[in-house]
């Protein structure tokens, strides 16, 4: 595909960039690590990286951080119940908006998770 001036614009339209379904180079494979077949990690057995990210971040230092990663969470439902442990140990955060957010988010999780 061309864009106006006739210069070839790559990775737009159909086609001959796509790989076949369930292929990926080995450079691709072998960067990606964990993310293919992940079996958890230091903080729960969460088979999702995606929340596994989001609990690393729950201990960030900036506390906007913190807040948005339990925000994240709540938002996630149940592929989040495994960050139910991390978020407790939140509840008593130095700042009001970190805490209020954990509780949202505690509530949330635990009514999925019942």
């Amino acid at each position: 595909m061309t864009d106006i001036n006739g210069r070839a614009q790559l990775g737009r339209g159909c086609g001959s960039s796509r790989l076949p379904s369930g292929t990926l180079p080995q450079r691709v494979r072998s960067a990606s690590g964990p993310y293919f077949g992940f079996q958890g990690g230091a903080m729960g057995n969460c088979q999702d990286p995606l929340i596994e990210k989001l609990i690393e971040k729950l201990h960030h230092k900036d506390p906007i951080v913190r807040r948005n990663a339990a925000a994240a969470l709540r938002l996630h439902g149940p592929r989040a119940v495994a960050a139910l442990g991390e978020l407790a140990k939140l509840i008593a955060d130095e700042d009001p908006r970190v805490r209020t957010e954990v509780g949202r988010a505690l509530q949330r999780l635990r009514s999925l998770a019942a």
